[in-house]
This record gives structure tokens, sequence and C-alpha cells, in this order.
């Protein structure tokens, strides 16, 4: 303005006064926030904002309680950090969060909660209950010369709803095969869904279908139970129990040859037990004990041979193969999970899983070979080795849950996408289970609906939400696996609440972790089935699972649950009414800090520990009321919808501490996730526990105190460098070619310019020059994948990397081997 003498502008203080220091300006002040539209506020994001408090709007009080907001000014916003979110689903549409699908910044997702597909070399098996959500608990199959079976343990989201609830049906697939093809003729139902019907072992002889499986009522123990079917169904042998009556059978193994009939299986007490008939199943004998017990089961197979049925049985991760007949057994490897089968070039072949690599060894008719290693593959999910035709090769599933085959001299070929396991390969042909999609959106989502559904976007909005002068998330910058692992409602609408969402949250957290998650946010919980005695980190699969991520590398944070309370525990007792997995070890559970409003007296808000085996619990308490994102169209005013609301519950005090543990990571990519754990924990702030005062802390009330971000970040290398731009220590160094992928120079950069990176040699040529265009105030990371100019590897020796900006050089050095 000519008349005013000045100008007007859009943008934070910070900005304002740099044009005031650095121009002949005589004065610059605020005047007045501007109005924005809504489409204009959700363009991606530029964190370099973030200097002036009015940016974060009503969500600054959540942000600036934890200090969060001094590590935004040192410009760090989770940069480079992984995050894997388990929750009811995510809304990508609302504004506060779509930024971060328009940046890439969300990897991966998957949906564990909606339902399994059984797939096979032959295409998708059809299965019962079509068009409603279900999920399969086992599965076996087998091929005579004229048919096909598939056999499968499945239970529908209804079936299952209540807590303990499992109904758990057996039903069978048949096909009639027709060279490499299958015609699907029906899916009949053979265990109706009135017990706990699962793992089925079934022999296909032509057109009769011999099954056994474990089955039991409520509260009762698992029996071992043998049918036999025509292959239209036409039930011959009805269900009848052959196991003891006391204490748990499991996992039945099937055999038959015309009319005698082999089924072995695993007794609580007795070990390894077996039962014959030699009348097509209309009667079996004695039982006898094939391998007594001695240690914990892990994993039984078997296969004919020239010379009978021989069987592999894993105790302790010790595998044993022999004859059950003659009880004979010999030590074969150290291992878990076997399957052996019969060849024609080697009368047995024995593949195994031992930690996560897959192994074999074959049996030449005198002596087992030595071990030979195959590949990597998912934990836990054990191999099955191909035994039909003149060729070796194993089916596995790999580290990223996808199935695959690799054959002897050839590479491993995928045959289905995550995430998959389950497998069944005989004669050359293979079924397996799919669980759920990369489908994250809310289930069943009605708009209008303020309901648990949206309950994961309420909390990737407070981790990760960027919208201007209204949600400002702790690490907008961080990247993504986003995971839905919680179903909140059957197909028909009915409450779900069952213990197979603890498997959807475990599979989701090597899901997570195998894609390079470093923090898991899970504001999640479970306690309807479990005693408080029983809330010792060690019983619920959930928190056994939790506690094994930080050996990974990979540090839990979850919530630690919302029982009301009048008042305080005594903080030295506690009354241990948080849920499953906070009970876990080595992770950081959660609590509710909440003030008197006007005071800074602390209110009962949440659940407290200690776990059951007196580990102080929670380890941080954060704020309770957070403002997050509000079901997008929210309110009767479509035009100028309710966006944001406030809302309480320490799962938003886990979304706080996850974010805060990622600017922790970025600050220090040094540090491994138990050190972060550490300075989280060693820095949280003591709040006083009215009635409790001097209470001594930790607590079971406050754990270590209110979560400080600021000062668990501390040292900042950074800080007492403000005016420069430079380099901090690469990693890795040194960098190993054909291991390491790219080498990282984390960087600080205090003014904005123009700036490149340049790498030299021992002898100081330069080697690669790469161009960074404009790089911002804060820090960030530049990736070299150990190439020159020219496009090849370095070779072997020491180099430097030197950054340039328009303002300082600086310099660091590392080795390559």
């Amino acid at each position: 303005s000519h008349w005013l003498n000045g100008v007007s502008v859009f943008a934070p203080n910070s900005v304002i006064e740099q044009i005031f220091n650095k121009s002949k300006a005589s004065d610059a002040s605020f005047v007045a926030k501007a109005k924005v539209m809504a489409d204009e506020r959700v363009a991606p994001p530029d964190f370099q904002l973030l200097y002036d408090p009015s940016e974060y709007g009503p969500s600054y009080e959540q942000v600036h309680t934890i200090r969060a907001d001094k590590l935004h000014e040192k410009g760090i916003f989770g940069s480079g950090v992984r995050i894997g979110v388990f929750d009811t689903g995510f809304d990508s549409t609302h504004p506060a969060i779509k930024h971060i699908w328009e940046r890439g910044h969300v990897l991966a997702t998957h949906n564990f909660a909606v339902g399994d597909f059984i797939n096979s070399s032959f295409g998708q098996v059809p299965t019962c209950y079509r068009g409603t959500v279900k999920y399969v608990n086992s599965l076996d199959f087998d091929l005579s010369q004229n048919y096909l079976a598939v056999v499968y343990s499945v239970a529908t989201d209804a079936a299952l709803s209540g807590g303990l609830r499992n109904r758990w049906a057996i039903w069978m697939t048949t096909g009639q095969i027709s060279g490499n093809s299958v015609h699907w003729l029906d899916t009949l139902l053979l265990v109706p869904p009135d017990s706990f019907a699962i793992k089925p072992s079934v022999v296909l002889q032509d057109s009769l279908v011999l099954l056994a499986y474990q089955a039991k009522s409520f509260n009762r123990e698992f029996e071992i139970y043998f049918a036999k079917f025509t292959i239209s169904g036409t039930q011959l042998i009805s269900p009848q129990a052959i196991s003891n009556s006391y204490g748990n059978s499991i996992n039945p193994l099937l055999f038959a040859r015309n009319d005698s009939i082999f089924i072995l299986w695993f007794e609580d007490y007795d070990g390894l037990t077996m039962r014959i008939s030699d009348d097509g199943g209309h009667s079996f004998d004695l039982y006898t004990i094939v391998f007594p017990k001695y240690g914990e089961f892990g994993g039984l197979s078997g296969t004919w041979t020239d010379e009978g049925i021989r069987i592999a049985i894993s105790i302790d991760d010790s595998i044993w193969v022999g004859d059950p007949m003659t009880g004979n057994f010999e030590f074969v490897a150290i291992g878990n999970l076997p399957d052996l089968k019969s060849r024609q070039i080697h009368p047995l072949v024995l593949a195994y899983v031992r930690n996560d690599s897959i192994f074999t060894k074959f049996w030449d008719g005198s002596t087992w070979t030595s071990e030979r290693f195959w590949t990597k593959s998912m934990r836990y999910i054990g191999p099955q080795f191909n035994s039909y035709g003149d060729f070796d090769g194993v089916a596995f599933v790999d580290t990223l849950g996808r199935l695959a085959k690799l054959t002897e001299g050839a590479g491993a070929e995928l045959v289905d996408s995550e995430f998959v396991d389950l497998i069944v390969l005989k004669k050359g042909q293979m079924v397996w289970r799919r669980r759920g999609n990369t489908d994250v959106y809310p289930e069943n989502y009605i708009p209008h609906t303020m309901g648990p559904k949206y309950h994961g976007t309420k909390v990737l909005s407070v981790i990760a939400g960027f919208y201007s002068r209204e949600l400002i998330g702790v690490a907008p910058a961080a990247e993504f696996l986003l995971a839905r692992t919680e179903r909140t409602v059957t197909t028909g609408g009915v409450s779900f609440e069952n213990q197979i969402e603890e498997d959807f949250w475990i599979e989701a957290l090597e899901w997570a972790v195998n894609r390079g998650a470093r923090v898991i946010s899970s504001s999640l919980g479970y306690s309807d089935w479990y005693r408080k005695d029983q809330l010792d980190g060690r019983t619920a699969p959930i928190s056994r699972a939790a506690s094994t991520a930080l050996e990974r590398n990979a540090l839990v944070v979850t919530a630690m649950g919302n029982v009301r309370h009048e008042t305080f525990p005594d903080p030295e007792v506690g009354d241990t009414t948080l849920v499953a997995p906070a009970d876990a070890d080595g992770i950081i559970a959660v609590g509710g800090y909440a003030l008197l409003p006007d005071s800074n007296i602390l209110i009962p808000k949440g659940s407290y520990g200690p776990a059951a085996d007196g580990r102080i619990k929670p380890e941080v308490i954060a704020p309770w009321w957070t403002y997050a994102a509000a079901d997008t169209i929210y309110g009767s005013d479509t035009l100028f919808p309710t966006l944001f609301l406030t809302f309480g519950g320490t799962s938003f005090g886990t979304a706080l501490t996850a974010g805060a543990v990622a600017l922790v990571m970025e600050a220090h990519p040094e540090w491994s996730a138990e050190q972060v754990r550490e300075a989280i924990l060693n820095t949280a702030k003591p709040v006083e526990i009215p009635g409790w005062e001097g209470a001594a802390v930790p607590n079971n009330v406050i754990g270590h105190g209110l979560l400080d971000a600021y000062a668990a970040a501390q040292p900042l290398e950074f800080e007492s460098k403000e005016e420069y731009d430079y380099l901090l220590d690469p990693y890795p160094n040194p960098f190993v070619r054909g291991l390491h992928t790219e080498l990282k120079f984390p960087y600080v950069a205090s003014k904005q310019s123009f700036a490149k990176l340049l790498i030299f040699n021992i002898s100081g040529e330069l080697v690669r020059e790469i161009d960074l265009g404009k790089i911002y105030v804060g820090r960030d990371v530049i990736l070299w994948d150990g190439r020159d100019n020219s496009g090849n590897l370095v070779p072997p020796g020491l180099y430097f990397a030197t950054l340039k900006t328009g303002f300082s050089v600086s310099t660091v050095k590392f080795a390559v081997k």
C-alpha cells in the first residue's frame, strides 16, 4: 500500500521477523489471523510453518504438554521413522490425515479383520457362508484319482461375537479333477457349529472321505473325533470320540490304506498317542503311547513309505523321526514345524524351520544327509516340501508374508500375496489360507455414526494430523503401516469382541516389524477373558508377542485402558485394572493425565497397575483429553461440517506417546528401541497424586511420570550449532556392498538454501555428486545407493562426504566394504 507505506503478508511470525531483520522495514507486527477456505488448508503440509503456536490451533495444548512443539522448532517431525498403527480402520478422506496418503507416507495397509479366503493351485476355493465375513481356523485337503476334497474349520463373525464364544464348524468343498483343472462340485457341512471343532486331518479314498479332528464344548477339554463320509456328504460313520477324556488331545494326524486307519495326536499328559482301526473306522484298538511327553509339542508330520508309516515330531526345538508302530525314534535336527515326505529319489526328506530359516535333510536309506539351508522365511510358519515328481523344492511364506515356491537351481516364484499361512502341499498341489485384504477403511462405515468404527481415524490424526490452525499431530512427517485388527460389529450389526482379534494384532505386529516399523501404536486392549492374576505379560498371547518386539528393535506403545475411578488407588499397591497387552514387558504402557479445570491438580482417569507379577504399570502418563478428527460430516450442517472434537481416553495419550517416540528416534537414529524406551522413562516428569503426596516414583498410578518428548530427545547435537548447516554421522558405517542397499547421511540445516552432497574417495577424486535442490530449516536425511556417477558400485575403501549449502560446508568420513 502506497498510502500506508507498508505491505500485508500471510506468513508465520518467524517469517515476519526475518522480513523485519533482513529488510529496510521500519516496523512489522501481527494484525489478524486469515480465514482460509478448507480446500486451501489441506494442501500438502509445509512443516516449516510450525514456529507459531497459532498454527496448532486447539491441538496446541496436547502437543505443548508433552513438549513436542520444542522438537518441531528444531525441525524434528518424525521424518524417516516408520510407525505401525493397529486399530478399527482409517478414513483416508479426512482433511487432517489425507496428506499422509497424498505424500506417499502410507507405505502399506492390511485389513486382518475382514475375513479369510482359501486359495489353491486350482484357484480360489468356493467356501461356505458366501457373502458373510468368516474366518478359517485350520484346513487340510487330499486328492484321489478323480476327486479333490478341501476340509476346513470355519466360523462366521456372528458365531464368534461375544468374547469366549467359539462356535467353529467343519465344512468340505469338493471338486472333480480333470487334467490340471478342477470342476467344483459341492460345499458341505460335516460338523455343525455347536462346538469348537478345529484341526481337520483328511484322507480321500477315491469317493470316500475319512476325517479326524479335535473338538470341545464350552469349559471342556479338546478330544479327538473320527468320522467318515462319501464325497457327496453322506455320513457313513458319525463323529465318535477316540481320545482320553482327561487332558487336552490336539493336532490329529490321519493315515489310511484300505480298511487300516491310523490316527495320531498329542495328549496333555501322555505325549504322542495313537489308535488303530482295522475295520474302516467302525472300531479302534487300545491307546498306544508312541512318544512320551517330556517337553513342549512343536509340530507333527508324517508319510507313508515302503516300510510303513514314518513320522516327524518336534519337542522343545528337537526334531525326532521314527516308526510309530515300534516306537523307535532318532534325533535328526534342531528346529520346529517339521514336514516329512517320502520321495522317489530319497526315501525320506525332512523340511523344518529354525529361527527364521528353512532347512532340509534327506534320508538316503541308511543315514541322514547334512543340513541344507534353503531360504529365509516368515518365522513360525512351517515349510512344505514338494514330494511329487522328480525335483526338489519347498513352498514357504517369505519374510513379507507372501507364499512362494523355491526349486533347486531356480529362483523363488511368488504364488500369492500377503497375508498367507496354513500351507498344505500334497502330490504337487497346494491349498492355503489368505487372511484379509488391503482395504483399511472403517467397516460398514455410515456417516453421522460417531461409534468405535472411527476410532482409528481419531488416533491417527493425533499422531500425524496436519490441518493448519486447527490440528497438528506430534509426528506429521512419519511414515505409516496401517492395519485394521479390530472388528467392532458383525456383518449383521451386532457388537463383536473375540479372542481372534488377538490373532489379528499379533499378525499385524509381525507384518509391520518385518516392513521396518520402529514404533507400534496400539490403542486397543483386551480383558474380558482374563482374570487379574493372568495379566502378567506371559499369559495373553497379545502380551507375549508385544514383549518380543523390543528384541527386534521395535517399541510397542499401548493404552492402559479406561476403567472409571472416583479416587486414586494406593500408588504403591495399585489395583491391576489394566488391559492386555499393557501388561507386557519391554513396552510403553500409557496411562491418563488429566487436571481439574483451571488448576494443576491431577484427577483419576484410566486404568492402573501393577501387572499381576508386580511390575509397575503404566510406564508413563500422557494427556487424556485430546483434540482429534471427528466424523468428516458429523453434525447436521454438511456445508460447514464439524471436522474436529475433543475426546478422552488413554487411546489418545498412546497416540501422543507413539508420535513422541518417533520424534526421539528421528533425533537419534543411532539409538536402539530399548535406548529410546529408557530415555522416555528416565525423563518423564513426576506429578503429585492428590491424597498420596510424596509417593515414590515410579508407581502404579503415574508410572515414571508425565511424558516429556523434548527431554527424552536430549542431547540434541545440533543445538550448539544453530547457525550452521552440517552433516551428522552416517549410517550404516561401514556400508557393506551386497548387504546394505543405501547409506543415510542425516543433516541439520539452519537456513533455507540450495545444496548438494559430494562424495570423494581417499585420493580426493569426486565419485558422486547429488543435487539436493532446495533444502529447508530443520533435520533431514540424504540417501546414497553406494554408486558413482556412472551407476557402478564404488570399490571398498575410505570415503568422505561433503554437504555444501549456501552458507557452510560440512564433511564426514565413512567406509565401504
